[in-house]
């Protein structure tokens, strides 16, 4: 029987620690804005299309989402959305 831990590069005993979800000690303080723009991310929004809802541009737009992504670790905005939603900060 083979290792996982070693054949995966971990010779610690430890399951090796994935980036698919954030340690629970970790807290994610994310604006309004940044959560107002993940909510019309999740209903499939373009950024024009969220500026347009919310009265601002579309660059101010991207400027929330990329803070979202950047603060809950997220490479794009449907992993941010689902990082969101797991996280409970924006709801189903």
């Amino acid at each position: 029987m083979i290792n996982m831990d070693i054949a995966l590069g971990n010779a610690s005993g430890r399951m090796p620690q994935t980036d698919l979800c954030a340690p629970a000690t970790e807290i994610f303080v994310l604006t309004k804005q940044e959560i107002e723009c993940l909510r019309w991310c999740k209903e499939g929004k373009t950024n024009w299309e969220i500026g347009a809802i919310l009265r601002i541009s579309e660059k101010t737009v991207e400027f929330h989402i990329g803070n979202a992504m950047r603060k809950l670790g997220a490479g794009n905005r449907i992993t941010a959305v689902v990082r969101g939603l797991k996280l409970g900060l924006i709801a189903l």
